[in-house]
């Protein structure tokens, strides 16, 4: 109607459009009885160019005896990301970070999200087999 606000019909549209993309989105969970924890994995895809990403999960606080690692771990991983994601992949940044319990995965402005989120998954991938050097462990704790 007349009475409402120009940027809240755009708004009302841009959620209308989001609804639609996402009438198949995925979303499954899985219980892992080892942690007994669930885990759930959604997508809401938007009708943008460029998105922002997120993957999230739990690691150790920081009190643990293996964070100092986790956070030498996630500054190798980002420097991963910075070159696939932001200088090959055209994303305005990417990066990872360890704090309060959570591991987060980000990208943002990224034209890429589907390569992005398989970019999270090899960083991972390359941390867990040791395929750094000592020069990436240094210029990781600078």
């Amino acid at each position: 109607s007349n009475l409402v606000p120009t940027d809240l019909k755009m708004n009302i549209n841009l959620l209308e459009e989001i609804k639609k993309i996402n009438s198949n989105n995925i979303s499954n969970s899985m219980e892992l009885t080892d942690f007994k924890l669930k885990f759930k994995k959604l997508i809401i895809k938007t009708p943008s160019q460029v998105c922002n990403c997120v993957e999230t999960f739990l690691v150790p606080y920081f009190n643990h005896k293996d964070f100092s690692a986790l956070v030498i771990a996630a500054n190798i991983m980002s420097q991963t990301l910075h070159k696939e994601i932001r200088e090959k992949g055209g994303a305005y940044g990417s990066g990872v970070k360890f704090k309060s319990g959570t591991a987060v995965f980000f990208s943002y402005r990224d034209p890429n999200p589907d390569k992005t989120f398989h970019h999270f998954e090899q960083a991972i991938i390359k941390v867990s087999k040791n395929k750094f050097s000592d020069a990436d462990i240094k210029e990781a704790k600078l």
